[in-house]
């Protein structure tokens, strides 16, 4: 593999940042989706409206899996900075 294409580890980590601070804004604009969204689930199931009603459960549920996907990242990145954190002596 050519040496000029491999990231040193500065640059990795600063990437590695970079996509966790993407993610962590991804969390936040899904569970504000995610509420409002809720929100107009809890309207329309009070006024009977069944169009709206049924895609406001898609809406809620594609937040859902939004925050999911970005939770799993967040922990698994949490998991293996402290396996790696542990690692290390002091």
């Amino acid at each position: 593999m050519d040496q000029s294409r491999l990231l040193d580890k500065g640059a990795w980590r600063k990437y590695l940042f970079y996509t966790d601070m993407i993610v962590w804004g991804i969390f936040a604009v899904a569970v504000a989706y995610v509420v409002t969204n809720m929100y107009l689930v809890g309207y329309y199931e009070d006024t009977t409206q069944v169009a709206s009603h049924e895609s406001s459960w898609w809406k809620a549920f594609i937040g859902l899996a939004f925050m999911i996907g970005s939770l799993s990242w967040v922990f698994f990145r949490f998991w293996k900075n402290g396996y790696k954190a542990m690692r290390r002596p002091f």
